[in-house]
């Protein structure tokens, strides 16, 4: 029963990173890059190998309107334009150059690299696999069911993070997919690798978490509905928030597992238990660090999201490779 209950999650699992990956293939670009001049979107950058070059979009030009939308902010462009045209459309730029309105036609191309896309989903099918594999060959208990939960929402995200931001079913599935992720990092870490005398600091991060997660999807409902730059920036401050939960149960993660790696350290354990544990601490303090927590302050990420995920695909690796000896001190 067990086996078969992996294998269909694998299977679930597989068919949701296809689905993903055909959507994020779906969406279009044109290659420039963007700046706001008061309130005005003007062009910063032309790829030079893009159709947006050929067809004479300049540095410095104001976009007015793409096929008949008004453009008054990037987030109308990318989630209004892009997210719902497919590659090699036809777009009709009308851009504001000298005090005189130009009309441009040209091809959409991808946002994604088709590379980059099967890179994505051949890191999502390793990761899925992996983690069944995972669940087969460690003891039952209740915290190997719940790592195992944390490794598929990572299996599911390493491509759901591609998903057009305005696509109303795939995207709030990653959200979800994160929260869950949270939740099991916490109840892995609260109950049975570090033993807490009292249930409130878990029930404590896990409400926020809810309550951050319950909030963000409030605000994207009702942006995809209106459209409109209002309900956009609370939708963007809503995620940061989602984003600033997700950073402080990391943050308690990492220090649930150092005073337990403290107390294992005068016993003789295996020394591939803290090459393990030793890693996932250093991975859980890259994500609040690096990522989650500069994007919650209104500031560039400094790693890619993608990172992450290769990292604790190692881990998995090294779990599952030292499955014999971990066994009694990690589970």
């Amino acid at each position: 029963m067990k086996r078969l209950v992996s294998f269909l999650i694998f299977v679930a699992s597989i068919f949701l990173l296809l689905f993903s990956t055909y959507k994020s293939s779906l969406i279009s670009n044109d290659k420039a890059v963007y700046k706001y001049c008061g309130e005005e979107l003007i062009v910063d950058y032309v790829n030079p190998t893009s159709n947006a070059y050929r067809a004479g979009l300049h540095i410095a030009d104001k976009i007015v309107s793409v096929n008949g939308i008004e453009i008054y902010s990037r987030h109308v462009l990318h989630n209004m334009v892009f997210d719902r045209t497919n590659p090699f459309d036809t777009l009709v730029y009308v851009v504001e150059r000298e005090d005189e309105l130009i009309t441009l036609t040209m091809a959409s191309e991808r946002r994604f690299s088709l590379s980059e896309l099967i890179q994505f989903l051949i890191f999502g099918i390793a990761y899925s696999l992996l983690t069944m594999i995972f669940y087969n060959v460690f003891p039952k208990s209740k915290t190997h069911r719940y790592l195992y939960l944390f490794f598929v929402s990572l299996s599911l995200l390493m491509t759901l993070f591609n998903v057009p931001f305005s696509h109303r079913i795939l995207y709030p599935t990653m959200m979800v997919v994160s929260t869950v992720m949270t939740v099991s990092l916490l109840y892995f870490t609260q109950h049975y690798l570090f033993e807490f005398s009292v249930k409130w600091p878990r029930l404590l991060f896990l409400l926020f978490t809810l309550i951050s997660f319950a909030f963000w999807i409030s605000t994207y409902w009702r942006w995809t509905y209106s459209m409109t730059e209002g309900d956009y920036s609370s939708l963007i401050t809503s995620l940061r928030f989602f984003q600033l939960s997700l950073a402080s149960a990391a943050i308690y993660s990492i220090v649930s597992i150092f005073i337990k790696v403290l107390r294992l350290y005068v016993t003789k354990q295996p020394k591939e238990y803290f090459i393990v544990t030793f890693l996932m601490l250093l991975i859980l303090i890259l994500y609040p660090l690096l990522y989650a927590l500069p994007f919650a302050l209104r500031q560039k990420e400094l790693i890619p999201f993608s990172v992450y995920f290769y990292m604790f695909l190692i881990l998995l690796f090294l779990t599952v490779l030292y499955r014999k000896r971990l066994s009694r001190v990690f589970l």
